[in-house]
């Protein structure tokens, strides 16, 4: 009943308000859902199911548009993911949290990092005891040249993984080469950043990220 109403209202507003009112139920909803699953990390099939048709249905908002690749730079808050592979064990719907060592988990970000304003490298930090211990990830990011319309495609390199505390490097290592993927961003507004993340295996598996701006 009340979905219908919801949907009634909806269709009275102007079509510029009616967008914009789609996309914040959407994203809404979204929400809502990761903080149901956990950030992944308890979701049945059902609820799997349903983030993917509400993700989808947010992607469809900005088929026609085009999307501007330095706006995926900044901090992002990891809401949602699913794939089990990326070790997701908590979430609140307005950010996730990881497993470290043991028991510890750490708090789930992903920093674009730009050069001559464009995205050029990306960094996935996962921090616990207000960042005194941090796991870093470090990647270079090549953009395909974006024709105006669609999402944006990176081909992502993973680079080096180290151990951080209190901002000091405790351990690092190299990562091998063939680490990294096609990664498409198939949303993006001022708050809201949807990837689907390929490996370098090029075997069409994409893994769903759903991320909302920090700074």
């Amino acid at each position: 009943m009340l979905t219908s109403l919801l949907s009634l209202l909806l269709a009275l507003l102007p079509c510029g308000v009616r967008g914009v009112a789609a996309r914040v139920e959407l994203t809404s909803r979204i929400a809502q859902l990761a903080r149901e699953t956990a950030g992944g990390a308890r979701s049945t099939a059902a609820q799997a199911a349903a983030i993917e048709e509400a993700v989808q249905s947010l992607e469809k908002t900005q088929l026609t548009q085009a999307l501007d690749p330095a706006a995926a730079c900044g901090v992002w808050s990891q809401l949602y993911c699913d794939n089990p592979a990326a070790g997701t064990v908590a979430g609140d719907g307005r950010s996730s949290r990881r497993q470290l060592i043991g028991p510890i988990s750490g708090r789930v970000t992903q920093r674009v990092l730009a050069s001559g304003g464009m995205p050029s490298r990306y960094e996935q930090r996962a921090t616990a005891g207000k960042g005194l211990l941090e796991a870093r990830l470090e990647a270079t990011i090549v953009q395909t040249p974006y024709a105006g319309a669609g999402p944006l495609v990176w081909t992502v390199a993973f680079e080096t993984f180290a151990w951080r505390w209190v901002g000091v490097p405790l351990r690092s290592r190299r990562l091998p080469p063939g680490r990294g993927g096609e990664w498409r961003t198939t949303y993006l507004d001022d708050e809201w950043r949807v990837m689907r993340a390929g490996s370098m295996r090029g075997d069409g598996v994409e893994s769903l990220y759903v991320l909302r701006r920090r700074c």
